[in-house]
């Protein structure tokens, strides 16, 4: 190599070393300048623009401890406490020095369900090996042997020598004080309290722990006065201030509590001190306040997604789903994917029954925190709210693994159930979290003991318990007394005790507490119908249609769309086909996506046996969702009814394909099988096994899987499922003040005598022909063919 050639190779190595070199300290100056300021904005308490910061220091370096550690805080503040453990175990991964860390992620891990002492007793090794007398570890041993539940004398000897390390420590003493309070020890509890604070009794974390436990054992008075006391030492400490503005808001004193609110707002002036008062307001129903201040903050702050997303919340709860929707298309504005907007519109999405839209608004939010309470609790609602209920359930679980002591998803569950026909497990369910609650001493929502109270009602409104639904929905308008749901839950129970002028009062004042109530609307516009006062029904959709609205927004058109689809239907109960299918399709063009007119529309077209035309316009419904269960059911059931077995079977296929749970497409498509390709039964019979486990009251379901069973040739469990039948219908009836369905009494005579039981064959056969008026020819053929062959 030529000696030119040889110094430019060195240059150019040097070079490339030099440049090099320059972009390292580039990036560590700015991965450095990123942790300052995630720094600066923890100590202000601005946990999301903080965990920003530290993500981007991430970017340039996914190994930096002291980063995912910073990451973890953020996430511990804003209750995501999921996402901290991760990021803790990352910092401990990556920093074996950091003790600090261990102890934390240690005491999370004991919280999760299972708690996870495997690892946490690792965690406990590397504590103690660096330092056999790290107080913090020894108490973490503490709890570890509590949850396994090792003898009390032992658990307490381990706290105790973490006293003695140092004597002078209060944290330790409240930590003994809790272990008693676990066990019940409430008088051992007392005294540790005590001991706390002969120590030290200036320390403001043993007044907030001693009143807490004062809180719990109901002395009150003796609770304030600790919490007071708090106050009074640092009147700066958020923990002291929220502890006792929370005590007050639960004694109802809101005007102490209002005052406390005040100064924690006041503290440091930043949006999310002011919040608290914000939400306080909330608490209390007091919304213009709460909806005054937040716009107060986002007019101060326009860039703040998280005051505007309360916001919008704010105004989707007193049904301004346009005032909302402003406040979502603001916060997307800046950025399409912003978590806050996307739930917010999410949940708009919802209200607007436009599940499908906010499903992808809520895979977007889980794409980016899959562990997000909203993201995964939205979710679930709208997973139930399409009938899917197996995801539904899927993404419950997740909400109980994420969140192992929040009680929300004890909720859902059993929402689910009695979604998915089980009403018995759904009352079960409710009143084991109620239960659960009480014995824990845990200070219930409004808005979980509402919802409660509301599923139990509806689940014993299903069972036609009705004097116990009617005093659950008393007790959710008491909690929530300007609720327009509260009023609409108790207008079911008149319904369906057939008192229809209490029903419409009822729906009246709900009306009256959100005007554009929809739910609340129809139902009223029913009564109504049922009470053929169509006149009535009319005046009172055409004010609403009257009182104008802007046709240019989306929200006011859609809202037009559901009043059109109303009062279509006053026409169709009056058989005025014409006018209803005028207004349908003006609710059609307000809404193109409005699916319940299509389907009415259908419905319409079939009334007048127009078959063809309603299959039409169901398709256009599937051209929108390809997926909709529903619908596809619904022209299976029309294929059925005019012989088109071959599509019928298509369609119900399809439904099951994409809502396994889908009821009466199982159940026709089975009965399909039975009375025409055997062959095939047992690719359904196992579905509607499932189905009548789901729903155990319903003798359709219980014949359809006799008949399968039967034709099968398997006649001991056909003859149990067809008893079944016989006998929920008869009850069924005898609630209903009618008279049983007598074909039921046809198909278990054919499967006794095919087991050779000719007696009670023959007197099952008798009593469906006594009652002959109420069979079809067909069936009345069968049960004289069959007679006929005993003889």
């Amino acid at each position: 190599m030529s000696r030119n050639n040889s110094i430019k190779l060195y240059l150019s190595v040097m070079l490339l070393f030099a440049i090099t070199a320059f972009s390292a300290c580039s990036s560590e100056k700015a991965k450095a300048a990123h942790i300052q300021r995630a720094e600066q904005l923890l100590k202000e308490r601005k946990f999301v623009e903080a965990s920003i910061e530290y993500r981007g220091a991430l970017a340039i370096d996914k190994n930096d401890a002291a980063a995912h550690y910073g990451l973890a805080q953020t996430y511990e503040a804003q209750l995501k406490i999921s996402e901290a453990i991760e990021e803790m175990r990352r910092a401990v991964d990556l920093d074996k020095t950091n003790v600090a860390a261990r102890v934390k992620l240690g005491n999370y891990l004991l919280l999760v369900q299972p708690p996870q002492t495997a690892e946490v007793e690792k965690l406990l090794n590397e504590i103690l090996a660096v330092d056999e007398n790290n107080i913090e570890g020894i108490i973490l041993k503490a709890s570890v042997s509590a949850i396994q539940n090792k003898p009390e004398k032992e658990v307490v000897e381990i706290l105790e020598k973490a006293i003695a390390i140092d004597s002078n420590r209060v944290e330790s003493y409240l930590s003994l004080a809790r272990f008693y309070v676990s066990r019940e020890k409430d008088a051992e509890a007392e005294k540790t309290f005590a001991r706390a604070l002969q120590i030290n009794e200036k320390n403001v974390n043993a007044h907030i722990e001693y009143g807490r436990f004062q809180q719990v054992t109901n002395k009150p008075d003796e609770a304030e006065k600790h919490y007071r006391r708090a106050v009074e030492l640092e009147p700066a400490n958020r923990d002291a201030l929220t502890v006792l503005g929370a005590f007050y808001v639960n004694r109802k004193s809101f005007d102490r509590a209002e005052a406390v609110y005040k100064s924690l707002a006041n503290l440091s002036g930043n949006a999310d001190d002011q919040i608290i008062l914000a939400n306080f307001y909330r608490t209390i129903n007091q919304q213009d306040k709460a909806i005054a201040l937040f716009q107060e903050i986002v007019y101060k702050q326009p860039e703040f997604a998280k005051g505007r997303a309360e916001l919008g919340e704010l105004f989707l709860a007193r049904g301004d789903t346009n005032g909302a929707s402003a406040q979502a298309d603001e916060i997307l504005k800046r950025n399409k994917i912003e978590l806050q907007g996307l739930i917010l519109r999410a949940r708009i999405r919802l209200r607007n029954n436009e599940n499908d839209k906010a499903i992808e608004d809520l895979l977007e939010v889980l794409k980016q925190e899959p562990g997000s309470l909203q993201g995964l609790s939205f979710m679930a609602d709208a997973r139930l709210r399409n009938g899917q209920l197996e995801l539904a359930r899927n993404y419950t679980r997740d909400l109980q693994r994420f969140y192992p002591r929040n009680i929300y998803p004890k909720l859902l569950n059993a929402e689910i159930n009695l979604n998915a026909g089980q009403p018995e497990i759904a009352v079960s369910q409710i009143n084991e979290m109620l239960a659960d609650a009480k014995k824990n001493n845990s200070n219930l929502s409004d808005e979980i003991q509402v919802g409660a109270l509301t599923t139990r009602g509806a689940a014993y409104l299903q069972t036609n318990r009705i004097e116990e639904a009617k005093n659950d929905f008393q007790s959710v308008q008491k909690l929530a007394p300007n609720a327009p749901a509260a009023y609409q839950n108790l207008a079911s129970v008149a319904v369906r005790t057939k008192n229809l002028p209490e029903a419409s009062n009822l729906y009246e004042k709900a009306l009256q507490l959100d005007s554009k109530n929809f739910n609340a609307l129809s139902g009223l516009i029913n009564v109504k119908i049922n009470q053929k006062q169509f006149a009535e029904a009319h005046q009172k959709i055409d004010v609403y249609l009257t009182s104008g609205g802007d046709n240019q927004n989306i929200n006011d058109k859609k809202t037009r769309a559901a009043w059109h689809y109303l009062k279509a239907g006053i026409f169709s109960a009056e058989r005025k086909f014409g006018e209803a299918e005028n207004d349908l399709n003006q609710s059609l063009e307000h809404n193109a996506d409005y699916a319940p007119a299509y389907q009415a529309y259908a419905s319409l077209l079939t009334a007048q046996n127009k078959t063809d035309s309603a299959i039409a316009k169901y398709n256009q419904v599937l051209q929108r969702n390809p997926n909709d269960a529903n619908t596809l059911t619904l022209i299976g059931l029309l294929e059925d009814g005019r012989g088109n077995t071959a599509a019928a079977i298509e369609k119900y296929k399809k439904a099951i394909q994409v809502a396994p749970n889908t009821p009466i497409a199982i159940n026709n498509l089975t009965w399909l099988y039975a009375t025409r390709d055997n062959n095939k039964l047992d690719e359904v019979i196992p579905l509607m096994q499932g189905l009548t486990e789901r729903f155990p009251n319903e003798s359709g379901y219980a014949d359809t899987l006799g008949w399968a069973f039967f034709k099968k040739g398997l006649n001991d469990p056909a003859i149990a499922q067809l008893k079944r039948a016989v006998a929920i219908e008869e009850k069924t009836a005898a609630n209903d003040g009618r008279k049983p369905n007598p074909v039921y009494h046809v198909r278990l005579g054919a499967a006794l005598i095919a087991s050779g039981d000719k007696l009670n064959a023959r007197r099952e056969l008798q009593t469906a022909l006594s009652n002959s008026n109420l069979l079809q020819s067909n069936d009345i053929e069968q049960a004289k063919n069959l007679l006929v062959n005993l003889n």
